[in-house]
């Protein structure tokens, strides 16, 4: 597969799915970056410092639960012994502590600037009939 069959597989997935927005801004940065030439326009490069900051708050966002979701699944086993007190008392410690991380991790996602999709999108598709990768409906047959 070469780069102009990757960025058209990312393209079209990009135009017709959205959804998830980890995934969506993984493709933005992964498009930008493939489509972009020395340096980018700085209007698409601050939305792209944007964008590249939220996934990465995703990402962590996602372990953390991911974490808590097998610290629960572990506290709840059957064959947890009452007797190993110390051993509940650290886990209680533990889920406390990624509570407070995933709380942080929410608020640095709420405050990040909002990010202008439609442009990104304006501008990657752009780009990508600029390198002649995608033609317009009229030009397709």
């Amino acid at each position: 597969m070469n780069i102009e069959d990757i960025v058209n597989e990312k393209l079209e997935w990009l135009l017709n799915q959205g959804g998830q927005y980890n995934r969506t801004g993984k493709h933005l940065i992964a498009l930008t970056g493939a489509l972009a030439d020395d340096t980018m326009p700085e209007h698409v490069a601050r939305q792209m410092e944007i964008v590249t900051r939220q996934v990465m708050l995703w990402d962590i966002l996602d372990s953390l639960i991911n974490s808590l979701d097998i610290l629960h699944r572990y506290c709840l086993k059957p064959d947890k012994r009452k007797e190993d007190q110390d051993r509940v008392d650290i886990q209680v410690i533990e889920e406390a502590s990624l509570m407070a991380q995933i709380e942080a991790t929410r608020k640095d996602l709420v405050s990040c600037e909002p990010v202008n999709h439609a442009e990104l999108i304006a501008w990657v598709v752009g780009r990508a009939r600029d390198k002649k990768l995608i033609s317009t409906g009229r030009n397709r047959r």
